[in-house]
């Protein structure tokens, strides 16, 4: 490189420049005031271009501050004539622009996205680009997911109308009509969470059990295509689902197969438990057997080591080995328990299994389903016939628990006093506690189980998901920045996640849940009217002699309910169930003026 002077005539902006699709900003103007006041500091860096010409590489913005001052006749003639250039080689001019912008802060993005880009155009590497530039692999190939967005959305962001995440979001895709789509559709406000879930609409994230069950290797290499998000962490996604489908029943059906070699009658599989299988069988319950002597020796062995490092009976002087070890010992015997534990060949006469995949994508094996006319009940026990189908008795329950989750959201204070309760009672109650799990494992209702759309919650939880980086020492540190009110807000939304009131049967009440229930019902304020659905669809789903029940309870006291025809009493029960607040039994726990007012009767007796 050789330093010259040329005249500013003769100087004009380089193609390889990087800002030289930019167009003029207004620092021009003070930049010019700038080097009129105490020259120009710093050279501009080009090559030769034909005989009178110099295409500047770098140094956009000197250039036409000077052609400024010049077209104000402002410029000092020396300069005029001799402006300070380094002469450089063309092949490197590319280069060393993008070099010069990736270290300028007022450099757009959009302008680096656009050279990486062409650098590729021109036939170098991802792994030549990294090393040029000094950048990892993996950075090189997200700015050219962004220089590829569809022309439209990527000028939106280089005039700063669409910001950085949404336009991470929109590379999701490569298909420039469905990115546009989108766009079109969520409108310019959208968040990046919902522009990934339009764009990956009816496909598998790798964070889902079949996805984690099959693993992308094994999907890959069957044709299985993947949609890579190089912007987040565990964000991609399995693009054929039905191919994701038949592989984790195929690999659940080479289990069954071992198990019916085992003398089972019958095997279920599925994705998801069968919940009408369990309505419709019981559960019959493994014997003990006595431990082969080769089990007994490896039993004696592990229950003498582990006393030998329990003896001083103190946790904390242990070694981080030793407690490990401690813990292998305590996995290895309960496997020897579970590997005693034996079925009578009369219970697999007729008894089957069932194999599901649980949420962290591993198989979920119950054993000894019998139906329930063979499963001994003890002496003197007896069961009538539900009142309700126990699927609706789940959804009602399922119903309730989302409204609770609701009404949490909108009061802060008392959710972080739920949370507060919650972590004591977990860190030192010797109670379990039901209906708010702490692992943020709540309900996950099915499609046809979950309320209408309320869209403020909706929008709620979408923005606080944002808040959540790969990194949790990310995530921390932008949640120490926000105002505490806004923090107590997010930790409603998140202890929201964790309600589950519901209940599989009307015959397996969950007592503990339910107190839980009732007393977050009672300070929220919260009304099961205001969410639960009592329409004709629900009403629907029972049987007559139910609804009828229903009726009797709302008020109704006309002759030949009996006898009427369900066609006739649904769409009666439907608008007395309106008109009466009249709750089904299932869900009358989380109703605190009913019990207010049985207190009141209990107290006047």
């Amino acid at each position: 490189m050789t330093f010259t002077t040329h005249p500013l005539k003769g100087l004009v902006i380089a193609e390889e420049n990087a800002r030289a699709s930019a167009e003029p900003d207004n620092g021009i103007a003070a930049l010019a005031e700038t080097i009129l006041q105490e020259g120009l500091q710093q050279p501009l860096c080009g090559y030769r271009k034909g005989k009178t010409q110099l295409a500047v590489f770098d140094g956009r913005r000197r250039l036409l501050a000077l052609k400024r001052l010049a077209d104000e006749n402002r410029l000092p003639d020396e300069l005029r004539e001799a402006v300070p250039v380094r002469i450089s080689d063309k092949g490197l001019a590319k280069q060393a622009s993008l070099s010069a912008g990736l270290t300028n802060k007022s450099f757009h993005p959009a302008g680096e996205f656009r050279q990486f880009d062409q650098l590729m155009n021109e036939g170098k590497t991802t792994e030549e680009i990294a090393g040029t530039y000094h950048l990892e692999v993996r950075d090189v190939e997200k700015r050219l997911k962004l220089a590829r967005l569809a022309p439209p959305l990527f000028e939106a962001f280089a005039r700063d109308d669409l910001r950085l995440d949404q336009a991470q979001a929109f590379a999701l895709s490569d298909d420039h009509a469905r990115q546009v789509g989108v766009y079109q559709a969520l409108g310019p406000a959208a968040g990046a969470h919902a522009i990934r879930r339009a764009l990956t609409e009816g496909e598998v994230p790798s964070t889902d059990k079949r996805a984690r069950f099959i693993g992308a290797e094994a999907y890959e290499k069957v044709g299985g295509r993947i949609r890579r998000d190089l912007f987040k962490e565990e964000g991609d996604f399995f693009i054929d689902a039905g191919l994701l489908d038949r592989m984790a029943l195929r690999r659940l059906e080479e289990i069954a197969v071992s198990l019916r070699e085992e003398g089972w009658s019958w095997t279920k599989v599925g994705i998801e438990a069968d919940n009408e299988l369990y309505q419709s069988h019981g559960r019959a319950q493994p014997e003990d057997r006595p431990f082969t002597d080769e089990e007994q020796s490896r039993w004696d062995s592990l229950q003498e080591e582990l006393a030998k490092l329990t003896e001083d009976e103190d946790a904390s002087e242990m070694s981080d080995e030793e407690w490990e070890r401690c813990q292998e010992i305590e996995a290895a015997l309960d496997e020897l328990r579970e590997a005693a534990k034996v079925y009578p060949d009369e219970v697999k006469a007729t008894g089957g299994v069932m194999i599901f995949l649980k949420r962290d994508g591993t198989p979920d094996i119950v054993k000894g389903l019998v139906p329930h006319k063979a499963v001994k009940a003890p002496e003197g026990d007896t069961k009538d016939k539900p009142a309700i189908p126990h699927s609706v008795h789940r959804l009602l329950t399922e119903w309730a628990t989302q409204g609770l989750a609701r009404d949490v959201v909108r009061q802060p204070d008392l959710a972080d006093a739920v949370l507060t309760a919650s972590l004591l009672h977990a860190a030192f109650g010797h109670r379990p506690t039901s209906g708010v799990m702490l692992r943020l494992d709540g309900l996950s209702p099915k499609p046809e189980n979950t309320l209408p759309v309320d869209h403020s919650h909706a929008q709620m939880e979408e923005d606080a998901a944002a808040f959540v980086m790969p990194s949790f020492a990310v995530t921390l540190t932008n949640i120490v920045s926000l105002p505490p009110a806004r923090q107590s807000q997010l930790r409603a939304i998140a202890l929201a996640r964790s309600f589950d009131f519901s209940e599989m049967r009307s015959d397996m009440k969950n007592d503990i849940a339910r107190e839980t229930g009732a007393a977050l019902a009672e300070r929220l304020g919260s009304d099961p009217r205001d969410h639960l659905p009592l329409d004709a669809d629900y009403f629907a789903k029972l049987p007559k002699k139910a609804i009828v029940t229903a009726l009797r309870e709302m008020g109704s006291t006309e002759a030949g309910l009996e006898t009427g025809k369900k066609g006739d009493l649904v769409p009666m029960a439907a608008r007395r169930a309106k008109q009466s607040g009249w709750l089904p039994e299932a869900v009358r726990f989380l109703d605190a003026a009913e019990k207010q007012e049985a207190e009141k009767v209990d107290e006047a007796a």
